[in-house]
């Protein structure tokens, strides 16, 4: 389900809405107008699992590892 930015026309107001139905209008959270523009916004990601270090590679490294993956064993030889 898409979360969209809108400004508000009428009040300035910035704002998310989360849209659960495509025919959905929203209305300002601030004065109620239905007079909006939406915004662009940025796509975001998430991540899931442990985080490792910064870099380009699996053990974070910048450089690339010799041998990938870095061990055999699924953990990093660089930890």
């Amino acid at each position: 389900m898409p979360i969209y930015i809108y400004k508000c026309r009428d009040c300035g107001t910035v704002f998310e809405v989360l849209i659960l139905k495509k025919k959905e209008q929203p209305a300002c959270t601030n004065c109620g107008s239905k007079h909006l523009d939406k915004q662009p916004s940025a796509p975001s990601s998430v991540r899931m699992g442990a985080s490792r270090s910064k870099g380009a590679t699996c053990c974070g490294s910048d450089e690339r590892c010799s041998t990938p993956p870095c061990s055999s064993d699924g953990s990093c030889i660089r930890d």
